[in-house]
């Protein structure tokens, strides 16, 4: 079967329902909303683990894509965009606004306040937030804007990035510098066009790779921790966004480090369970942290708050599968569909059924843990948005149809609960309009489910 034509609308329940239940949550989300003294739109939004050195706080969103304001203003353009509704366009450029004029300071005085880089956390999310916004509402003036902001991402900003994940580093930036490459490929006021800054964000990731446990070479979470193998904050991510690169560069080095780097995600793939170990639960399993939760030390800790894990004479082995976006098969088969243009081996093919076909079988489960809330980063509106890339990648009904199950539970679960139920409430009742974690990616994913073709992917950083 062909795949869909663009902007083809969904069977199961209607398309207009689908967006009404967007613009509830854009609703819901205005509601909310407080004014500062400036009279700029800002939201409250729960942050931490919920654990004892990082206690459930409620803090002003900042301005990134992940848990901030632009995520919320792409998803009011989305509604805008699919209701022709020019209330909410104008809401999601006010939203916009001051982010646009503190990046507009920052050009003036280049390199004063270093930035992250990445493409969820960090000035690429800023700039693939003002892109997207652009072409969504016909803002041109947003993309030169997006343009400008590659000023700020210097070698010296690059050379200091030790956290290379999608979300937060270099690799997230290369990402957005390719969508960015795709409109405005001239060089910026300081001389370097989107896809050099990409290389030099690249040539960055092949000099960081490290090995662990005796597997090929892979990019540690952070100075002092392992690599994970998810799209989020791991090697599957890395290796797309490489991948992506290599397609329109041809670089050899580049296929080399991406072929390296998901032979590491495959050494944790287990063929009769079809899917990927989480390397947490094998990193874990060897030590345990001096003073609070796993979840604290993966956000902060050293090596130097871990003590060894007494397991002499033990033949058990860890055996613990992620299934979420941000750590695994959800991510990890999304890059592995949105890089099958330069990957597209029967091992690729092999793998990417095996986890689709996880995704069929554990649709419905709503349990409160990793892969069971409803939001797209760690829950079941990531699993959607894979079956839905699926659908659109390979054109097999089958997943449009589970996508469109999964879809229909969450939304009848919350209908029965009264909120939905996302990551970042860490189980409370809190409101969080975030886009990755709470309700912003939730009520955008209900859009590409009207229409499919009709906006991109973020959680593959889509152009």
């Amino acid at each position: 079967m062909s795949a869909p034509a663009e902007g083809s609308p969904s069977p199961g329940l209607a398309r207009e329902q689908w967006v009404a239940d967007a613009a509830e949550i854009a609703s819901q989300i205005l509601t909310q909303v407080r004014y500062t003294r400036k009279g700029s739109m800002a939201w409250l939004g729960p942050t931490g683990y919920g654990t004892e050195l990082s206690p459930l706080l409620t803090k002003t969103l900042g301005p990134d894509l992940t848990h901030g304001t632009t995520g919320v203003a792409l998803f009011l353009a989305a509604v805008a965009r699919l209701r022709g509704d020019d209330g909410l366009r104008q809401l999601s450029l006010a939203v916009l606004g001051p982010l646009r004029r503190k990046l507009g300071e920052l050009r003036a005085s280049p390199g004063e306040e270093p930035l992250r880089l990445g493409g969820m956390m960090g000035l690429g999310s800023y700039i693939y937030g003002l892109l997207t916004i652009g072409k969504l509402l016909g803002e041109p003036e947003l993309i030169d804007e997006a343009h400008a902001a590659t000023v700020l991402i210097t070698e010296e900003q690059i050379k200091q990035d030790v956290r290379v994940r999608v979300q937060t580093g270099s690799a997230g930036a290369i990402l957005v510098l390719l969508a960015l490459h795709a409109l405005r490929p001239h060089a910026n006021r300081s001389g370097r066009s989107p896809l050099e800054l990409a290389l030099a964000c690249a040539r960055h990731l092949l000099a960081n790779r490290v090995s662990f446990d005796g597997r090929p070479r892979a990019w540690a979470l952070s100075p002092g921790k392992p690599p994970l193998i998810g799209f989020g904050y791991g090697a599957a991510g890395i290796s797309h966004a490489l991948l992506r690169l290599y397609g329109v560069t041809g670089e050899p080095r580049l296929l080399e480090a991406a072929s390296e780097g998901l032979a590491f995600v495959r050494s944790f793939y287990v063929p009769e369970c079809g899917g990927w170990l989480d390397p947490r639960a094998v990193f874990e399993s060897r030590y345990r942290p001096r003073r609070g939760s796993w979840p604290d030390w993966w956000n902060t800790g050293t090596l130097e708050d871990l003590e060894p894990q007494d397991r002499e004479g033990s033949s058990e082995r860890p055996r613990r599968f992620a299934r979420s976006w941000c750590h695994g098969s959800t991510g990890i088969v999304l890059g592995k569909l949105a890089s099958l243009d330069f990957d597209d081996s029967p091992e690729v093919r092999t793998e990417i059924q095996a986890g689709l076909e996880d995704q069929v079988c554990n649709l419905g489960e709503h349990d409160l843990v990793e892969g069971r809330t409803d939001d797209l980063c760690c829950g079941h509106m990531g699993h959607v948005e894979a079956l839905l890339f699926a659908y659109s990648r390979l054109g097999e009904e089958r997943y449009l149809d589970a996508a469109l199950r999964e879809a229909e539970e969450v939304r009848r679960q919350a209908r029965r609960r009264g909120c939905y139920n996302v990551m970042a409430a860490r189980g409370t009742r809190r409101f969080a309009p975030m886009f990755f974690q709470g309700v912003a990616g939730i009520g955008y994913t209900f859009l590409r489910l009207a229409l499919p073709g009709d906006l991109p992917s973020v959680a593959v950083l889509e152009s």
